[in-house]
């Protein structure tokens, strides 16, 4: 019965998030088939439970997940400033708090990287800056009807592809450049695909930014195993890091889904026009994707627990979009509601996985949920009052979602004896 669990874990956290085998790739997949490895300690001892959660291969694969999740998310938002902005010109204080946002998250990914090869951090901040600075040109090239422009910026991004693959060849030798350079093209492609949506003004932009999110779960994969076969830290790719990298992936995607709910919810008013109810519902309907999705990964070996937790994990949503709502209307007593009814939540939230993972204490997630709340409606208000400071929030809201799914992955990891 154990096993089984621990096979629906594994499955659950690696299909439903990533699409393909973790460390296998987009390109060659070479790694689909071998046998799963078990994670090793500093000390060289076999890690299981929720240890095995926490060993450095895992540490490194939540990392790049996180960090590249995120990145399509900023990436967007720049893109949509983009095209918006008058004349081309990205010089609003939203628009400069997108870009500014988006490249803190490059720092944060090359500062990773700088860790475990020094010499590669500046190298790598300069290729994936270029990447950026490529994205946001197609968005604005779209924005103004310059196909050619447009064009070359496809062909930079193809560029960008080949000289990154070669980057991270010459630091890890055993991730080969061409291996790297087409596991990227599936993504970059999805990105575009969202600025076209976004420039089109089409609903179908949310659902197209959900799957380019889910699509960054393979690469952090691919670059993480990679690096830490090479660094000798041991191997990310256990049922343990599938488990712990589809949670992060996934409450991160959370926290800026609920974001994008708010935002488009409240682009236009309630009786806009048929295009902006549209886009609101598809909005809507993306962040409750990412939730079904994490209540099957949360409830992977416990069959009674998927059904409840999507229903309170829903509440908590629809509590931060009524507290926002509240704002809107300049409600204070409705917020104060709005936040006494989250409180519960989590509370409940921590109850009910406590009730079926007893070595996870209710007050354990409960508290972990407190300060991503907290941070969250921050973020929300910002939003509200287009303050320059609401992309700076959001990311330090969604900071706090590793640290949720490192709670969640250990305890279910303990409770299955996840190696």
């Amino acid at each position: 019965m154990r096993r089984t669990a621990r096979v629906a874990v594994r499955a659950l956290a690696a299909v439903s998030v990533l699409g393909a085998g973790a460390c296998s790739g987009g390109a060659g997949g070479e790694r689909a088939s071998a046998p799963t490895p078990s994670p090793t300690t500093a000390t060289g001892a076999i890690a299981v439970g929720a240890e095995a959660t926490r060993t450095s291969a895992v540490e490194l694969r939540a990392g790049f997940t996180y960090l590249l999740t995120e990145h399509v998310y900023l990436a967007a938002a720049a893109a949509g400033s983009a095209t918006l902005a008058s004349s081309g010109e990205l010089t609003s204080p939203a628009a400069r708090a997108s870009l500014a946002a988006l490249d803190a998250n490059a720092v944060a990914l090359s500062t990773l990287i700088g860790a475990l090869y020094p010499k590669g951090k500046a190298p790598f901040l300069v290729s994936w800056r270029q990447r950026d600075s490529v994205l946001v040109d197609y968005a604005q090239a779209t924005a103004a009807h310059d196909l050619g422009r447009a064009q070359r910026a496809r062909r930079a991004l193809d560029g960008f592809r080949a000289t990154f693959g070669q980057l991270v060849g010459s630091l890890a030798p055993g991730l080969a450049p061409t291996t790297v350079a087409d596991e990227l093209a599936p993504e970059l492609a999805a990105a575009l695909r969202v600025t076209d949506a976004q420039r089109a003004g089409s609903a179908a932009q949310f659902a197209q930014l959900r799957s380019a999110a889910a699509r960054m779960s393979a690469t952090a994969a691919v670059l993480a195993c990679g690096m830490a076969h090479d660094r000798g830290l041991g191997d990310a790719d256990t049922a343990a890091g599938d488990l712990r990298a589809g949670l992060t992936a996934l409450l991160v995607a959370d926290a800026y889904s609920v974001a994008v709910q708010v935002v488009a919810t409240e682009a236009g008013p309630a009786g806009g026009s048929r295009a902006a109810a549209s886009r609101r519902t598809a909005a809507a309907t993306a962040e409750d994707e990412v939730a079904r999705a994490l209540a099957q990964v949360v409830g992977a070996g416990y069959p009674s627990l998927p059904g409840p937790f999507l229903s309170a994990w829903r509440a908590q949503i629809g509590d931060l979009v009524g507290y926002a709502d509240a704002g809107s209307r300049h409600d204070i007593h409705g917020q104060a509601l709005a936040r006494g009814r989250l409180d519960r939540d989590r509370n409940a939230l921590g109850a009910l996985v406590h009730s079926v993972v007893p070595g996870l204490p209710a007050a354990t997630l409960s508290d972990e949920l407190r300060p991503q709340v907290a941070a969250l409606l921050v973020a929300l208000d910002d939003a509200q009052q287009a303050s320059p400071d609401a992309a700076s929030a959001l990311r330090a809201a969604a900071a706090h979602a590793p640290a949720t799914a490192e709670v969640l992955a250990g305890g279910a990891a303990e409770d299955h004896k996840l190696h």
